[in-house]
């Protein structure tokens, strides 16, 4: 790189007798990206150990993937498009793509913080190892781009104990001697374009000033940082499994991006004003995470938390999920590729929404009272969101996949979807649906189905050869149902008994054996399911088609790859921190 001191092999030997004397100051690569961060970061995401990254990810079924003996002669096709894309690149940034690949070695990080009293700043925090020449070559035509007349930025380079601060500066010029310059540029974010190396590590930022207080932290002893800051310890705590890194953490604190940026644009009193008077906003802290491969019976894993001051109120009660038994119906049968159920309190967030309602309206009784007026309107509907709908819902709901037979041999199977919504009393839910159903612009034709009414509506065939189908709306078993595939609705109101239901195969057992006894929601995925029709769609001539470069019919059968698509879970249940969602997939398909 450009301008660094050259050393005597004096230099060289006192510098290592230092590196001994303080190793723990200089070792970067050993200090927590959370503590080299300021306290007041708004979103982050982290990969603790890049190389241990692709090492779990080898193992995993996915990366386990590529080395499949039958998909050897399709990988070439790939490689071939790689290889010419890499040559290209070559050529254009002056750097081979693999060793660009290959710089991430240690922490890779990217944070959005606030320094004291500037603007909000962009971070990204890169080990890269034994990669320093690679390093300077992008450096060096970053600068060649940044100094162009297309781009006109102006450099200089500042001093921080002892480390030297690149800067690229954009926008007008502003005098030293101005006193005001830097009041004027606050509210004007990404301005500015600065980085600093140093122990095999690049670090770049919207902001000098976010350099500089990551660079008072760089030996690991500074108190105030990120990994201090009590709603990340939270979100940490609860989504890392004791004594293990994960691969890959997150986090974001929306309420605090939002007072940050108003405040550098001089409109802080404006929105923090706004924000208090939403009820319960507040009481939102963050949200994050963390997430995991190839790790006890898990390929993969990851847990997020949803971190909240409880008790929930105001606006917070728009979200209440209680937990609760949420097994499939008899009615979801085994060929359900996706399946997912959810229990929301509706009553609390119809009161929460006549709340919020009657707050900016300052109004007590506002909403109810519009309520009222909108079903009493002559040329409505007739119908009362709260006696004829809030009260009609029992709050359970499922999603239901499935995957449809072709109409015809020329056609690709098709995912379908149901939706259920749970009913205290069929017979109201079908003077609902039926009224409207009454409403001219309702696209449904109705029709009986044994002792069923179904509304049936078109829905047109979608491109590569996917088949037109009927949608469907009817009500029975205790549900309001909606599909884009009226012949899975037919088997729902039909009640087959001589299919296996879902929560008795052998896929579902394996999941459902992670699952808490009651959640707030719980999913199922069979991914070779969902997977199997796109992959055939991608064998099918028009697909080929749009793709000349590379030979889609080397792609073995399916069932070379179904191994290495194994099920997958997830669910959410309430927490003394908020709410905890956690989404796995095993080891095997087997």
């Amino acid at each position: 790189m450009r301008n660094r001191p050259r050393f005597s092999l004096v230099h060289l030997a006192a510098a290592a007798a230092l590196l001994a004397a303080f190793r723990p100051a200089l070792a970067a690569d050993k200090v927590p990206a959370e503590e080299l961060l300021p306290q007041n970061v708004y979103a982050y995401l982290s990969v603790p150990d890049v190389t241990e990254f692709k090492t779990r990810f080898d193992k995993t079924l996915l990366g386990q993937l590529r080395n499949e003996e039958s998909l050897q002669d399709f990988w070439k096709d790939i490689q071939s498009q790689i290889d010419q894309f890499s040559e290209e690149f070559e050529r254009q940034a002056g750097i081979e793509i693999e060793k660009l690949l290959s710089i991430p070695t240690g922490k890779f990080t990217l944070a959005f913080v606030q320094p004291t009293g500037e603007n909000p700043a962009a971070v990204g925090l890169l080990d890269f190892g034994d990669s320093e020449e690679t390093v300077d070559k992008l450096l060096e035509k970053a600068e060649e781009t940044l100094l162009s007349e297309r781009v006109g930025a102006r450099r200089k380079v500042e001093d921080a104990d002892g480390t030297r601060i690149v800067v690229y500066a954009f926008g007008p010029e502003q005098p030293e001697d101005d006193t005001g310059a830097n009041n004027r540029r606050r509210g004007r974010p990404f301005q500015n374009l600065a980085y600093f190396v140093r122990d095999q590590h690049l670090v770049v930022s919207s902001e000098v000033s976010s350099l500089k207080e990551i660079l008072a932290r760089w030996n690991g002893e500074h108190e105030q940082t990120f990994a201090s800051h009590p709603s990340w310890q939270v979100v940490r705590d609860r989504t890392r499994v004791e004594g293990q890194t994960p691969v890959l953490e997150w986090y974001l604190n929306p309420l605090d991006m939002v007072r940050g940026a108003a405040a550098a644009a001089g409109q802080g009193a404006q929105v923090g004003f706004f924000m208090g008077i939403i009820p319960g906003l507040t009481k939102f802290k963050a949200v994050g995470g963390s997430s995991d491969m190839a790790v006890g019976e898990y390929d993969t894993i990851s847990r997020t938390l949803i971190h909240l001051d409880l008790p929930a109120t105001g606006v917070l009660n728009l979200f209440q999920f209680p937990a609760a038994d949420l097994a499939p119906p008899k009615w979801v049968g085994e060929r359900t590729s996706s399946y997912a159920a959810i229990n929301w309190d509706l009553e609390t967030a119809y009161l929460a929404v006549a709340a919020l309602y009657d707050t900016f309206t300052f109004q007590a009784g506002a909403f109810d009272q519009m309520i009222d007026e909108a079903a009493d309107d002559e040329d409505g509907p007739g119908i009362h969101a709260k006696k004829d709908v809030i009260d009609l819902l029992t709050g359970r709901m499922y999603v239901v996949g499935s995957t449809q037979d072709a109409g015809d041999d020329n056609e690709v199977r098709t995912e379908a979807m149901l939706v259920a919504v749970g009913v205290k009393d069929n017979d109201k839910a079908r003077a609902l649906l039926k009224k409207v159903a009454q409403n001219p612009a309702f696209p449904g034709e109705e029709r009986q189905f044994q002792e069923h009414t179904i509304y049936d509506f078109p829905i047109g065939g979608g491109a590569f050869g996917t088949a037109a189908t009927t949608g469907g709306v009817s009500v029975g078993n205790g549900y309001l149902l909606a599909t884009s595939d009226v012949r899975m609705l037919e088997k729902v109101l039909r009640g087959e008994d001589d299919r296996t239901p879902l929560s008795e195969t052998a896929a579902y057992k394996r999941i459902a054996a992670e699952f808490p006894d009651k959640a707030s929601m719980i999913g199922f995925q069979r991914s070779d399911m969902q997977v199997e029709a796109l992959y055939e769609l991608a064998r099918s001539p028009d697909f080929a088609a749009m793709f000349p470069q590379v030979d889609f019919t080397k792609l073995p059968p399916f069932d070379n790859i179904r191994k290495y698509l194994a099920p997958s879970g997830s669910y959410a249940v309430p927490d003394k921190d908020g709410a905890l969602m956690v989404n796995f997939s095993l080891k095997s398909a087997e």
